[in-house]
Protein backbone atom coordinates (compact mmCIF):
# COMPACT_ATOMS: atom_id res chain seq x y z
CA UNK A 1 0.00 0.00 0.00
CA UNK A 2 1.25 3.22 -1.34
CA UNK A 3 -0.10 6.58 0.06
CA UNK A 4 -0.84 9.12 -2.48
CA UNK A 5 -2.05 12.61 -1.66
CA UNK A 6 -4.71 15.22 -3.82
CA UNK A 7 -3.67 18.50 -2.47
CA UNK A 8 -5.48 21.72 -3.64
CA UNK A 9 -5.58 25.23 -1.97
CA UNK A 10 -8.16 28.49 -2.86
CA UNK A 11 -7.09 32.11 -2.33
CA UNK A 12 -8.74 34.31 -0.59
CA UNK A 13 -11.93 32.30 0.01
CA UNK A 14 -12.21 33.06 3.82
CA UNK A 15 -13.26 35.93 5.87
CA UNK A 16 -10.23 37.98 6.70
CA UNK A 17 -8.08 37.25 3.93
CA UNK A 18 -7.56 33.61 4.42
CA UNK A 19 -6.80 30.72 2.48
CA UNK A 20 -8.25 27.35 2.60
CA UNK A 21 -6.43 24.08 1.88
CA UNK A 22 -7.50 20.71 1.68
CA UNK A 23 -5.83 17.21 1.38
CA UNK A 24 -7.16 14.05 0.28
CA UNK A 25 -4.75 11.03 1.71
CA UNK A 26 -5.34 7.67 -0.02
CA UNK A 27 -3.67 4.60 -0.54
CA UNK A 28 -2.72 2.87 -4.01
CA UNK A 29 -3.12 -0.80 -4.31
CA UNK A 30 -0.75 -1.21 -7.08
CA UNK A 31 1.80 2.08 -7.70
CA UNK A 32 1.74 2.90 -11.94
CA UNK A 33 4.85 5.06 -12.98
CA UNK A 34 3.80 5.35 -16.37
CA UNK A 35 0.10 7.75 -15.79
CA UNK A 36 -0.60 8.98 -12.00
CA UNK A 37 -3.73 9.59 -12.36
CA UNK A 38 -4.83 6.59 -13.15
CA UNK A 39 -3.63 4.55 -10.73
CA UNK A 40 -5.46 1.77 -8.81
CA UNK A 41 -6.44 3.02 -4.87
CA UNK A 42 -8.56 2.53 -2.31
CA UNK A 43 -11.05 5.21 -0.01
CA UNK A 44 -9.85 8.09 1.45
CA UNK A 45 -7.69 7.37 5.28
CA UNK A 46 -7.67 10.73 5.69
CA UNK A 47 -8.99 14.11 4.68
CA UNK A 48 -7.67 17.39 5.77
CA UNK A 49 -9.39 20.56 5.34
CA UNK A 50 -8.13 23.86 7.19
CA UNK A 51 -7.61 27.64 7.00
CA UNK A 52 -3.68 28.78 6.29
CA UNK A 53 -2.46 30.25 9.27
CA UNK A 54 -0.74 32.77 7.24
CA UNK A 55 -2.16 35.12 5.33
CA UNK A 56 -0.45 34.94 1.34
CA UNK A 57 0.17 36.91 -1.23
CA UNK A 58 -0.39 34.97 -4.14
CA UNK A 59 -2.63 31.48 -5.49
CA UNK A 60 0.82 29.71 -5.93
CA UNK A 61 2.08 30.95 -2.23
CA UNK A 62 -1.58 29.46 -0.89
CA UNK A 63 -0.47 26.38 -2.84
CA UNK A 64 2.20 25.85 -1.59
CA UNK A 65 1.01 26.41 1.75
CA UNK A 66 -1.29 23.70 1.29
CA UNK A 67 1.54 21.43 -0.10
CA UNK A 68 3.92 22.10 2.75
CA UNK A 69 0.93 21.56 5.72
CA UNK A 70 -0.30 18.36 3.53
CA UNK A 71 3.58 16.75 3.52
CA UNK A 72 3.57 17.59 6.94
CA UNK A 73 0.75 15.26 7.81
CA UNK A 74 1.96 12.56 4.89
CA UNK A 75 5.14 12.35 7.03
CA UNK A 76 3.64 10.89 10.04
CA UNK A 77 1.68 8.58 7.78
CA UNK A 78 4.01 7.40 5.80
CA UNK A 79 6.25 6.78 9.20
CA UNK A 80 3.12 4.49 9.95
CA UNK A 81 2.41 2.89 7.43
CA UNK A 82 6.45 1.65 7.15
CA UNK A 83 6.25 0.46 10.99
CA UNK A 84 3.19 -1.73 10.22
CA UNK A 85 5.11 -3.39 7.54
CA UNK A 86 3.94 -1.47 3.84
CA UNK A 87 7.76 0.24 2.74
CA UNK A 88 6.85 3.34 1.08
CA UNK A 89 8.08 4.79 -2.28
CA UNK A 90 8.55 8.72 -3.10
CA UNK A 91 4.78 9.83 -1.76
CA UNK A 92 3.13 10.54 -4.73
CA UNK A 93 1.11 14.66 -4.11
CA UNK A 94 -0.84 15.95 -6.68
CA UNK A 95 -1.57 19.54 -7.07
CA UNK A 96 -3.29 21.55 -9.55
CA UNK A 97 -1.17 25.00 -9.67
CA UNK A 98 1.89 24.37 -12.09
CA UNK A 99 3.66 27.36 -10.57
CA UNK A 100 4.15 25.68 -6.79
CA UNK A 101 4.88 22.69 -8.41
CA UNK A 102 7.53 23.96 -10.79
CA UNK A 103 9.60 26.16 -7.99
CA UNK A 104 9.19 22.59 -6.11
CA UNK A 105 10.98 20.60 -8.45
CA UNK A 106 13.11 23.22 -8.88
CA UNK A 107 11.90 23.88 -13.10
CA UNK A 108 10.50 27.01 -11.99
CA UNK A 109 13.08 29.60 -11.18
CA UNK A 110 11.41 31.33 -7.74
CA UNK A 111 11.71 35.31 -7.22
CA UNK A 112 12.64 36.47 -4.36
CA UNK A 113 9.72 36.08 -1.15
CA UNK A 114 10.95 35.85 2.27
CA UNK A 115 7.66 33.84 3.27
CA UNK A 116 7.76 31.16 0.93
CA UNK A 117 11.18 30.77 1.68
CA UNK A 118 11.02 28.09 4.74
CA UNK A 119 8.10 25.90 2.88
CA UNK A 120 9.53 25.66 -0.14
CA UNK A 121 13.07 24.57 0.29
CA UNK A 122 11.53 22.28 3.13
CA UNK A 123 9.34 21.07 0.61
CA UNK A 124 12.41 20.79 -2.29
CA UNK A 125 14.67 19.45 0.31
CA UNK A 126 12.07 16.62 0.52
CA UNK A 127 11.53 15.98 -3.00
CA UNK A 128 15.36 15.80 -3.56
CA UNK A 129 15.35 12.94 -0.66
CA UNK A 130 12.91 11.45 -2.66
CA UNK A 131 10.38 11.11 0.13
CA UNK A 132 7.95 13.14 -2.01
CA UNK A 133 7.09 13.07 -5.50
CA UNK A 134 5.71 16.42 -6.17
CA UNK A 135 3.37 16.38 -10.01
CA UNK A 136 1.28 18.24 -11.67
CA UNK A 137 -2.90 17.08 -12.36
CA UNK A 138 -6.10 18.82 -13.65
CA UNK A 139 -8.18 19.98 -11.28
CA UNK A 140 -10.70 18.59 -12.51
CA UNK A 141 -8.84 14.80 -11.62
CA UNK A 142 -7.78 16.59 -7.96
CA UNK A 143 -9.99 15.67 -5.00
CA UNK A 144 -8.85 18.27 -2.62
CA UNK A 145 -10.51 20.42 -5.05
CA UNK A 146 -14.12 19.24 -3.83
CA UNK A 147 -13.12 20.53 -0.02
CA UNK A 148 -11.46 23.72 -1.18
CA UNK A 149 -14.09 25.87 -3.43
CA UNK A 150 -17.61 26.58 -3.89
CA UNK A 151 -19.19 24.58 -5.87
CA UNK A 152 -22.72 23.93 -7.28
CA UNK A 153 -25.21 21.11 -5.51
CA UNK A 154 -24.46 19.57 -9.20
CA UNK A 155 -21.08 18.69 -8.69
CA UNK A 156 -21.34 17.61 -5.23
CA UNK A 157 -23.46 15.23 -6.29
CA UNK A 158 -21.18 13.94 -9.02
CA UNK A 159 -17.92 13.95 -6.99
CA UNK A 160 -19.75 12.53 -4.02
CA UNK A 161 -19.68 9.00 -5.45
CA UNK A 162 -16.02 9.36 -6.21
CA UNK A 163 -15.29 10.63 -2.94
CA UNK A 164 -16.78 8.20 -0.95
CA UNK A 165 -16.83 4.76 -2.94
CA UNK A 166 -13.27 3.75 -3.10
CA UNK A 167 -11.53 6.70 -4.38
CA UNK A 168 -12.98 5.74 -8.20
CA UNK A 169 -12.50 8.56 -10.34
CA UNK A 170 -15.38 9.78 -12.29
Amino acid sequence: MQLAVDSDAAYLVAPGAKSRYAGHFYLESRPHQANYNKAPHNGAIHTECKLLRNIVCSAAEAECGGLFQNSQVALGIRRTLEAIGHPQQPTKIKTDNSTAQGIINNTIKQKRSKAMDMRFYWLRDRCFQNKYHFYWGTGNHNLGDYYTKHHPPTHHKKLRPAILNNGAKT
